[in-house]
């Protein structure tokens, strides 16, 4: 595709135009995380800061939206799928930037959509994946290495580069998948099955670093690396249900 900017010009009336400026960016630069520049904040901090700065193994925000999502979520049709109310969501944005107890007041009281987003919207916004820069390659690996062997086998090599990961990232992971395998005991409620729930969540656990942007074999479609990514966290899903 061509990555020469275009310009489209859209005439309103005599005196009223809006011209706009579509630019191709190839889809490995979108999955790139760019950290946000603000000091002490929790959107776009590293995993190890927020968890330091809060004395917790887990960040507040992941364990408050999950115990909400539990109180009066597991039967919301679509839950995680559905997206929530902007406006909501970006309340609870500032309201866990500045005061992290008056946040979890409020996620009582939004739609629950809205607090599947927040949750969602942290855990894209980390400067670095939960599975990590460093393992995501050798997630990515052993998962297309083991196509053709047997799942048990696929998992198995799965769950022993995941005990390399830090501890903060293997904690608040294994919250997910725990939280993700209550919800889909509700599925015939909420209709999120394990396969629903990766594609949701596996792009957002699994991405790849920056320094990934240039290894053309790993990265040369965006769509089977999504496929991947949901596939590698199908398989995580799938061995607890053993």
């Amino acid at each position: 595709m061509q990555e020469t900017p275009t310009r489209k010009v859209l005439q309103l009336s005599e005196t009223l135009s809006i011209s706009t400026i579509i630019r191709f960016v190839p889809g490995e630069v979108t999955l790139r995380r760019v950290p946000t520049s603000k000091p002490g904040a929790l959107f776009g901090a590293k995993l190890q800061q927020v968890i330091k700065r809060e004395k917790r193994d887990i960040p507040f925000i992941v364990s408050a939206c999950v115990r909400e999502v539990e109180r009066r979520g597991m039967t919301e049709v679509g839950i995680y799928r559905v997206s929530g109310s902007a406006s909501d969501v970006a309340k609870l944005k500032k309201s866990f930037e500045t005061n992290a107890y008056e946040a979890e007041q409020l996620l009582k009281e939004v739609d629950i959509h809205s607090v599947t987003g927040i949750l969602k919207s942290y855990l894209r916004d980390l400067p670095e994946a939960l599975f990590t820069d460093q393992y995501y390659p050798k997630f990515f690996d052993a998962f297309n290495r083991h196509s053709n062997l047997s799942e048990g086998s696929r998992i198995h090599e799965l769950q022993r580069i995941f005990a390399e990961l830090p501890q903060p990232n293997k904690a608040t992971i294994n919250l997910l998948l725990d939280h993700l395998m209550r919800v889909h005991q509700q599925e015939i409620e909420n209709k999120m099955s394990l396969h629903n729930l990766a594609m949701v969540f596996g792009p957002t656990l699994l991405r790849p670093g920056p320094s990934a942007t240039k290894q053309k074999d790993l990265l040369e479609s965006s769509t089977a690396d999504v496929m991947t990514q949901a596939g590698i966290l199908y398989s995580f899903l799938q061995a607890r249900l053993k």
